[in-house]
């Protein structure tokens, strides 16, 4: 069956940013290179660059099995300079030509790290981007439990005009402009819609259950943000789409 979805971390690492290709940007998931030699902290190789390039080489044209990469922004790339630019023109060139199907989610862990690393709203971010490929890009900060803080500080960050919705992690996921359908794949599916409109509690009770049974493994932060995301949209529809 495979995946329909990945989430490679990017680490930065300065000693490394002079590279005209890299910029410093690598994927790098643990220190030391036992389960994933690939992606070694102590010691990085495949840089954010390459792993798009051999992953747009590896997927066939017009799959249908991948439908999302979440590009897991920790600290260190969030704060460095030109870091939304150059992930989003690296999509732009590396993967998105031979695969316009595919989804992207833009994440941070906390709402200081967005202040830094979401320096544009998202109609200058996606300038560059296809017109068509724009509903295809999403930014998140999945490290927070405030739903509604989340929102608001993606909003103030990436444009009045954007539209929320409830992420299927830990905070809350604002998708561009652009996008005026539900992204197939993503956790907050037309059941899951429905039922944010009835108890917030027992909603978010099942949207959980519904999850386990996909095999879906849930985070500490979840119940907490799900059931704040999902009072605040049944009261006051904020986060509806």
């Amino acid at each position: 069956m495979g995946v329909n979805a990945l989430e490679p971390d990017i680490e930065y690492f300065p000693d490394k940013a002079s590279d005209p290709v890299s910029k410093g940007f690598y994927i790098a998931h643990q220190v030391g290179g036992i389960i994933a030699p690939f992606s070694n902290y102590s010691e990085p190789t495949l840089s954010f660059h390459d792993y798009l390039d051999q992953l747009s080489a590896f997927l066939a044209k017009g799959q249908t099995q991948l439908s999302l990469v979440e590009p897991d922004v920790k600290k260190e790339p969030a704060y460095a300079p030109g870091a939304l630019a150059y992930i989003v023109s690296t999509i732009k060139t590396e993967i998105l030509p031979d695969h316009p199907e595919l989804y992207f989610l833009l994440n941070v862990g906390t709402i200081d790290e967005a202040n830094h690393f979401f320096t544009s709203t998202a109609d200058v971010a996606l300038k560059d981007i296809p017109v068509a490929s724009r509903s295809h890009f999403g930014f998140s900060i999945d490290g927070e439990d405030d739903a509604s803080k989340v929102a608001t500080r993606l909003h103030t960050l990436l444009g009045a005009d954007a539209q929320y919705r409830l992420r299927g992690r830990h905070g809350g996921m604002l998708r561009s402009p652009w996008e005026h359908q539900r992204c197939p794949g993503i956790f907050a599916n037309c059941r899951g819609k429905a039922l944010l409109v009835g108890d917030p509690e027992l909603a978010a009770l099942d949207l959980v259950a519904l999850a386990a049974g996909q095999f879906i493994y849930l985070g500490p932060h979840v119940g907490p943000a799900l059931q704040a995301a999902v009072a605040q949209r049944a009261a006051t529809w904020t986060l509806s789409t």
